[in-house]
C-alpha cells in the first residue's frame, strides 16, 4: 500500500515529467537529464513525506530543484572534465561556405587564445558557454563566481582576446 505522499508524488511525476526533462536538458545532455530528474524526484518524495512542500508550491519547488541539481551536475562534471576543442566546437564548417570556414577558423583561434587567459582555463570555459548561448547567471554559477565578477572577467577576457588578435594583425572584430 502506497503512502499518501507517494501517490501524490507519482501523480505529479506523471503530470510534469516531460516538461521538467525538457527544462533540465537545456543545461545537460539527454541521458544526464534523466539522472538529474530522478534525483529531483527522490528529493521531492522525501520532502513530501515530511510534508515540507504544500501542493500549491510543488511546481515552483520542482523547477528550482531541477535548476539546482543541474548546476550541481555541471559543477561535478567540470571538476572531472577538461574542456577540449571537441567540446567547444559543435558546428562543422562546410566546404561550400567560405564564411563558415573563416568563422570556424576564427572560433578555433579564439578558443586557443582564451586558453592562455588564465591558469584555470576559465577564459576558455566562459567563451565556450557564451558560444553555446548559456545565460550569464548559469555561467556565473558554473564558475562559482558572482554575476558582477563574471561581468568583469568577461570584459577582461574580451580585452585580452582583442590584444592577442591585434598582435596577430587583426585590429577589429564585430562582437
Amino acid at each position: 500500500m502506497l503512502h499518501a505522499a507517494d501517490e501524490s508524488v507519482q501523480a505529479v511525476f506523471h503530470q510534469y515529467q516531460s516538461q521538467l526533462h525538457r527544462y533540465i536538458r537545456q543545461f545537460v545532455g539527454d541521458e544526464e537529464a534523466k539522472d538529474v530528474l530522478q534525483d529531483v524526484f527522490i528529493s521531492f518524495l522525501k520532502q513530501k513525506r515530511e510534508t515540507k512542500i504544500r501542493n500549491s508550491d510543488e511546481l515552483p519547488w520542482l523547477y528550482r530543484s531541477c535548476h539546482n541539481k543541474a548546476i550541481d551536475y555541471i559543477r561535478k562534471q567540470k571538476k572531472l572534465t577538461f574542456y577540449s576543442v571537441e567540446k567547444f566546437d559543435r558546428i562543422e564548417a562546410t566546404t561550400e561556405a567560405p564564411e563558415a570556414i573563416a568563422w570556424q577558423e576564427l572560433r578555433e583561434d579564439l578558443f586557443q587564445i582564451a586558453l592562455g587567459f588564465d591558469k584555470k582555463g576559465q577564459g576558455a570555459l566562459i567563451l565556450h558557454l557564451l558560444d553555446e548561448g548559456k545565460p550569464k547567471g548559469l555561467i556565473a554559477e558554473t564558475l562559482e563566481i558572482s554575476d558582477r565578477h563574471l561581468r568583469r572577467k568577461t570584459q577582461d577576457l574580451f580585452r585580452f582576446l582583442q590584444q592577442e588578435l591585434k598582435k596577430r594583425g587583426i585590429d577589429k572584430l564585430s562582437w
